[in-house]
C-alpha cells in the first residue's frame, strides 16, 4: 500500500501484523533477455559464486516529491494504474478537461511506465514478494536481472523488495532454494517473503 502520509493500519478490520512500514524510494523493472530457466539459473549461480563478502555498497537513496495540488493529486489516483474513459471519470471526480490536459502535459516528468515481459503469460505464473536485508543490493538486482520474466524491485529505508515471478514447481523450488544460497554467501543478511494468491487491476492483492 502506497499512502502520502503514516496510516494507523491497526484500525483496518482483519489487521494482523505490519511487516514493513516506510519510505518508499526509487523501483526498477530490469530488462530482461528470452532464455530457459535452466539457462537464468546458471547465470545466476555464475555470479553469485563468484561473489565475496568485502566492501559494502553506499546507499545513495534519491527521495523526490510530486508537487501537485487537490485536483492533479485526483488524477492521479483516478487513472493509476488502468486504462479509463476520460470524460465520465473527469465527471465523477469533479476535475475540469483543461485541468486533465496540463496534468497530462507534465505526466512524463513525474511518472515513469513499468512494462512487463511474461512471455508464457501472466496468469500461468505464481508470484512471489521477498523483503531483502542487504549490503549489496546492486548485485542482487543483477541476479533477479537473469531470470526469463520482469521482476519488480523496489527500494525501501534499509532494504530491498522484489516481486518476481516462477512458473512450474520446479522453478519454485530452485528459486528458493537460491534465495537461503544467497544467505549463505552473505549476498543477503536475512529476508522475508510472501505469495500472492491472487490480484486483478480492479483488486487489491491478497497474500499469504
Amino acid at each position: 500500500m502506497v499512502t502520502d502520509r503514516l496510516l494507523d493500519f491497526s484500525k483496518l478490520i482483519g489487521f494482523e501484523n505490519v511487516v514493513k512500514q516506510g519510505v518508499r524510494y526509487c523501483s526498477y523493472t530490469p530488462k530482461v533477455g528470452y532464455r530457459t530457466w535452466d539457462e537464468s539459473f546458471e547465470r545466476v549461480y555464475e555470479q553469485l559464486n563468484q561473489f565475496t563478502p568485502l566492501q559494502k555498497e553506499y546507499k545513495n537513496r534519491q527521495l523526490t516529491s510530486l508537487d501537485l495540488d487537490k485536483d492533479e493529486w485526483k488524477l492521479f489516483s483516478a487513472f493509476n494504474f488502468m486504462r479509463r474513459t476520460v470524460t465520465p471519470l473527469l465527471r465523477k471526480i469533479n476535475v475540469g478537461y483543461e485541468t486533465y490536459t496540463k496534468w497530462m502535459k507534465t505526466l512524463e516528468n513525474h511518472c515513469t511506465v513499468h512494462t512487463g515481459f511474461y512471455p508464457e503469460g501472466l496468469k500461468t505464473y505464481l508470484s512471489f514478494c521477498f523483503l531483502f536485508f542487504t549490503d549489496y543490493e546492486e548485485l542482487v538486482k543483477s541476479l533477479f536481472s537473469f531470470f526469463p520474466t520482469t521482476s519488480f524491485i523496489t527500494e525501501l529505508d534499509k532494504q530491498l523488495l522484489v516481486f518476481t515471478h516462477a512458473t512450474s514447481s520446479n522453478v519454485k523450488r530452485k528459486l528458493i532454494c537460491l534465495i537461503y544460497d544467497m544467505q549463505t554467501k552473505q549476498m543477503i543478511k536475512g529476508f522475508k517473503h510472501a505469495v500472492i494468491l491472487s490480484h486483478s487491476k480492479y483488486t487489491p492483492r491478497r497474500v499469504k
